[in-house]
């Protein structure tokens, strides 16, 4: 299988002057229901990241084989921090399990284990038609026994009419949000059917 290789590069320095406070996602969430829909306690892994990704510089690709990044377009926070951070804000106004918990110290014994990889978190580019692309990887697991009970991968590109940065990281947000709510709805449906159940 053919590599992608990475290359440092900068574009028109004119347009890397930007703040870096500006280059992280904002999620939004919706109203908290007034009770959870299910008696579950969620323990969110904090998500893992694909080496290529795992760096400050924001990646772009001009083609499938060849990764670069911008020497001064960077995040905020760390891209695995950022994401797992506002996987875990959205699920928790989901509301759909009693309890979410990032560490097994917090003074609640978890049912569920949610982990995740980014398997891809980048602009895609050419000349005329840029694309904001999110790929991420989730597997939900049910500790009393180790069954897998749901799992599913993303991958999504939007495109993104403004040529900016600013604007490649706002479509990132909203293709975060949009898997989110589709991650709930599958979630949701396992425990519905019974597939997630903890008896037993």
């Amino acid at each position: 299988m053919r590599r992608a290789r990475v290359v440092r590069t900068m574009r028109d320095p004119a347009a890397e002057a930007i703040l870096r406070s500006q280059l992280r996602f904002h999620g939004s969430t919706g109203a908290k229901a007034s009770q959870a829909a299910y008696p579950f306690t969620v323990r969110l892994k904090d998500l893992d990241i694909e080496d290529a990704y795992a760096r400050p510089q924001i990646v772009y690709r001009q083609s499938p084989f060849e990764l670069r990044y911008y020497v001064y377009k960077l995040w905020a926070v760390k891209p695995s921090r950022m994401v797992t951070d506002l996987v875990y804000k959205h699920f928790v106004s989901s509301n759909l399990v009693g309890h979410v918990i990032r560490r097994y110290d917090e003074g609640l014994k978890p049912d569920y284990e949610l982990a995740g990889t980014i398997e891809a978190i980048e602009e895609y580019d050419s000349d005329e038609l840029w694309f904001a692309h999110l790929a991420l990887r989730f597997a939900l697991t049910r500790l009393s026994d180790g069954h897998v009970v749901y799992t599913r991968q993303f991958d999504n590109r939007k495109q993104v009419y403004k040529y900016s940065p600013e604007a490649v990281v706002q479509e990132m947000s909203a293709i975060l949000e949009f898997i989110m709510d589709q991650m709930v709805q599958d979630i949701n449906v396992v425990f519905r059917e019974g597939k997630g159940s903890c008896a037993g």
